[in-house]
Parts: C-alpha cells; structure tokens; sequence
C-alpha cells in the first residue's frame, strides 16, 4: 500500500508524557523511509500548537474538543469517524487508548499509556466515591472497549502487555506489539566520579532527587520517613521531591513534613518545566523511583540516562527497564527503602558500577526506533486489513 494517510486522534492529549511521546513521534518519523505520506492530527489548538510543522503532518481542530470531557467524547464517537471518511484516512492511531465509533472498514490502533485503571490494588488507594476512582473506572471500561475493537494495539511494556491481556484474554500475539518510548538527548550525561560518603555533610549533603507527581503509589511519606531514618543514623543526606500534585495526597505529605521535628533535609520544588528536568538529574548525587504503578517509567529511564546510580521500586516493569543496574526495595517498605538508600551511600564503588549500567541500558531507548516501528506496525496492520477485505 503506497500513499498512506494515517489520522491521529489527539483530542485528550494534554501534557505530560502523552504530549512528549506524541511530539517526539511526529518530529522522528520520516516519510522517505515509509508508505505513510500524510499524517492528519486531531486535538485542542494548544495541543496541535507544540507539534512539529512539518509539510506531511496536517493538524486539524474543532470547537467541541476543546470544551468538556462530554462534548470531547462526543466529538471522538460521532464526528471523528465521519472525518476519516472524509479525509480518505486509511488508519486511525489513537495514542490516548480510546477509538471511536467504527463508520467504515478503517483499522484501529490504540496505544495503552496509562496503566492505572488496570490494576486494583492502585486504583483502590482512592476513595470509593471520589471523582478520581470514577474517573478511573470510566477508563478502565472505555479503553478495554476500545482495546477489544482495535486491530492492533502498541503497548509500552511487556509488564503492562501481560496485564492488559489478562483483562482482555486476547491470544492474537502478532495483531499486539511492545514498542518503548524513547530519551530525549539532552537527558544523557555520562556518570560523575563517585566520592565516599565521609566527604559529604550537612552542609554539603548527598544529594538525593525524587522526580514524580505527589500520588499516593509514589509513595513520597514512605521514601521521605526512609531518609528521615537515615538521617538519624548521622548520614548527611538531603532529599528534593519534584513533580505537580494529585490534591490530597500532597496535603497529606505537607502533613507529615510539618509533623516533623526537622525538615530541613526535604526539599519540595513542585513542578518545573520538562525542558528545564535534565539539570536536576546532573545536580543530584543518586536517584530514587518509588512508584508501585507504570506503564513505563519514562522518569526511571530519564535518570538512567543521567548517569545516577538508583534504588528502585520491585513493582511493575521497573525491574524489566532498570535490569541488573539498581538496587530494589518494595516502594510500601519504609525498612527496605532505607536499606535500598543505605546500600548505595556506604558503596561508592556500586554507585559507580550501577550508574554506568543504567547509562549503558538508557541507550537502548530511541525515538528515532519509537517513531520508526510505530509508523511501521500500522502500515503492517494497514496491509493485514487488506489483505482479509
């Protein structure tokens, strides 16, 4: 098939790592290596301003898009299908998960990015009758729908695949594909020269960065109780928690900061703009990721790729992404995360080893091969459509 034209549903792309993965997509895929010539993009006119311009990428908006989660559901169900008809689309990629009402033979693929509606020990830290657990289960049910429907789907881990496919029961390995998102090259810095922790103080502490959004399956009380245990064990560390917030678990981790005879040793920078991230990681003498839920920890590969040696949560694909390069702790463990932290302050020659290990694995992860299998695998679903129709 020559001359592709693949639409892509935007609409409920926002920021964050949606908005990163779409925008590095776009600016890595060439058409001179592809049979896709043009890429129609629908989304808020916010959204479709951060893109690349490019002369092969079309970006289209409309009024109800913009307006509430109903009007955008709306529009996604009733009027986008008649848009690809209209636009002779021959695939539609939807990197939010949710497809719309099937109008003509067009395949479908959806991308799984988000993986907390998913698992129920997660999605049952939230209160049963609040808006963020309904919230939730409206997407566990649309995407699973969604995921059902579509001809191909593009999952980010083989952790995250496993899970889905539980809930789907789907045995159609070749129709579904693990493709990982990439780093962007400002993020990669060679490992700095360890020194023994003797040579740090309170007045010049061992710098450790936790960069993630204030959540619940963060578990920032748990790592900042760790540090505070470590502390009064007489290790000179500080710790910086950087990332926006979900409401009441930031007024519970503001809480237990007050609570505390001493603070000092914890910073909370909120959330800093992504195109400033790379110089917290070179600042920061070790990272920490105590997430117990990801699709792919874009933040884990990000310090990975910064050089730092870690200690990681054993939950997830953490362990899938971070190999044999970290030191793990069950992230609800308060005991395990301080011995975690211990581990790598007391051995300066494993922060050394474990540092460029995760510098070394970081490489693997490319936009450039992002962008080319995933433009390749719905040409591939393109040319299996045909050939059953």
């Amino acid at each position: 098939m020559d001359n592709l034209i693949v639409g892509v549903d935007a609409s409920n792309i926002r920021a964050g790592g949606g908005l990163t993965h779409l925008k590095n997509l776009l600016d890595y895929f060439e058409t001179e290596n592809s049979n896709i010539k043009k890429i129609i993009v629908w989304g808020n006119q916010e959204t479709l301003l951060k893109l690349p311009e490019k002369e092969h990428i079309i970006k289209e908006s409309h009024p109800l898009i913009k307006k509430s989660i109903i009007s955008r559901t709306f529009w996604q169900k009733f009027i986008l299908p008649k848009l690809l008809e209209k636009n002779s689309v021959n695939a539609l990629l939807s990197p939010g998960g949710i497809t719309p009402k099937r109008k003509k033979n067009i395949p479908y693929i959806a991308i799984s990015q988000n993986l907390l509606p998913f698992e129920k020990s997660e999605y049952t830290r939230y209160p049963i009758l609040s808006y963020t657990r309904l919230r939730l289960f409206i997407l566990r049910k649309a995407q699973l729908k969604s995921f059902k429907n579509s001809d191909g789907i593009i999952f980010l881990s083989e952790y995250a695949k496993n899970v889905i496919q539980k809930k789907l029961g789907n045995s159609e390995e070749n129709y579904n594909i693990v493709i990982r998102h990439g780093i962007e090259k400002r993020f990669l810095k060679k490992p700095r020269v360890t020194t023994d922790i003797v040579n740090y103080s309170n007045q010049n502490p061992f710098k450790i960065l936790y960069v993630s959004i204030i959540n619940y399956y963060k578990h920032q009380i748990k790592v900042a109780e760790a540090c505070r245990k470590l502390r009064e064990k007489g290790y000179p560390i500080e710790i910086e928690f950087i990332g926006p917030s979900y409401k009441p678990a930031l007024l519970d981790f503001e809480k237990y900061i007050s609570n505390l005879d001493d603070s000092t040793f914890i910073k909370y920078s909120g959330k800093i703009p992504f195109e400033e991230l790379h110089n917290k990681y070179y600042n920061a003498d070790a990272f920490i990721f105590a997430s117990s839920c990801e699709n792919l920890p874009n933040i884990l590969i990000e310090a990975m790729a910064s050089g730092l040696p870690i200690a990681s949560s054993n939950k997830g694909p953490m362990p899938e992404v971070l190999g044999d390069a970290g030191v793990y702790f069950d992230p609800e463990n308060v005991e395990e995360i301080a011995i975690a932290i211990e581990t790598l302050l007391t051995n300066k020659e494993l922060r050394t080893k474990l540092a460029n290990l995760a510098y070394k694995k970081a490489q693997e992860y490319s936009w450039e091969n992002c962008a080319f299998e995933t433009f390749k695998f719905v040409e591939n679903i393109c040319l299996k459509k045909e050939k059953v129709h």
